[in-house]
């Protein structure tokens, strides 16, 4: 009997299109499951600031939120440089945290700046030491808090000496800062300042401080951090608020699955320059090292004369002059 005949006989179906039926009944199976995961989990926007963590759930078309403290402590030093010799050393290496070299992209910046300097007909600033340590401790202050600005109305762990020495230093410079995220491996030490130097020229207000013709000593400083969404995962919040953990599993399994998939721990840079109006940073710290320090209200420092030094015969005793007035006055 032929095996067509017995289809009709007897309605049996033979193993191998047996097999067949079975193997796309399962995928059929699959892409409904499929289907109806995406469905179901149809949108999902995540915020998470220094202290608040916010997600909106778009479920079934009902937005569900979760909006409360995280507790996660985000506040870290910048990731350290490497080893002095495994460190990069051309403009073309590419940044890696195993070869991260500060000095290398500071002074690559710096060069940049006096590049931009020269095409609109000024004169290069001199790098300064003194003021390198200055812009590179506010660039790791920001990057510790996780802000950007002027000025440290914080009080940082374990950096009581350099936020004094900054400050004198903010009083009679102008400063540039910002903060951008860079792609780690496939971006390079000179891509990097390039690209820094741009942020700056296309901010008014920036540009109009790196193009001062009076201007005449500077340096830059960096400090790199991971992301801070990188703080956030599924690790530290069953240590920190693990009910918020059960909030966003209970509501949404996969959460933290489909997130590692989409993260992928970008880098993110701060940047801070600091420009002054004379060669001789020594006589405008001596200045300063003669005033007395005064914390606003506001958490912002100012310098009130006891009396002046270096440029005067004797002592002349003046009150509340401004810094700047004085420097003016000296250079």
């Amino acid at each position: 009997m032929k095996s067509s005949e017995i289809y009709r006989t007897t309605g049996a179906i033979p193993k191998k299109i047996g097999n067949w039926m079975f193997f796309c009944t399962q995928i059929l199976f699959c892409m409904s499951t499929i289907a109806q995961s995406a469905h179901s989990y149809y949108s999902c926007t995540t915020t998470f600031s220094n202290d608040t963590l916010e997600i909106v759930f778009n479920i079934d078309g009902k937005k569900n939120i979760i909006k409360e403290p995280h507790k996660i402590p985000i506040y870290s030093y910048r990731i350290p440089a490497a080893p002095i010799n495994k460190q990069a050393t051309k403009a073309d290496d590419t940044i890696r945290v195993s070869t991260l070299n500060y000095r290398l992209l500071d002074s690559l910046v710096w060069t940049e700046c006096n590049n931009y300097r020269k095409a609109k007909g000024l004169n290069p600033v001199k790098w300064n030491d003194t003021i390198y340590n200055a812009s590179s401790h506010h660039s790791e202050y920001q990057a510790y808090y996780n802000l950007v600005g002027h000025g440290e109305p914080i009080d940082m762990p374990k950096r009581k000496n350099e936020q004094v020495h900054y400050n004198k230093i903010r009083s009679f410079s102008g400063e540039i800062c910002l903060i951008a995220p860079i792609t780690k491996e496939k971006t390079t030490y000179g891509e990097a300042a390039q690209y820094l130097i741009k942020i700056w020229k296309d901010s008014p207000g920036h540009n109009s401080i790196m193009i001062t013709p009076d201007y005449k000593s500077n340096a830059f400083g960096c400090a790199f951090r991971y992301h801070k969404n990188t703080m956030f995962t599924r690790e530290n919040l069953l240590i920190y608020n693990p009910k918020l953990l059960e909030k966003i599993e209970t509501l949404c399994p996969t959460y933290f699955k489909e997130r590692s998939k989409m993260f992928k721990e970008p880098l993110t840079v701060w940047a801070t320059g600091n420009f002054i109006n004379s060669s001789n940073v020594r006589a405008n710290m001596e200045f300063i090292e003669n005033a007395e320090v005064v914390k606003n209200k506001n958490g912002t420092i100012t310098y009130r004369m006891k009396t002046y030094r270096g440029g005067f015969e004797g002592t002349t005793k003046r009150k509340n002059k401004s810094v700047m007035a004085f420097i003016r006055r000296i250079f």
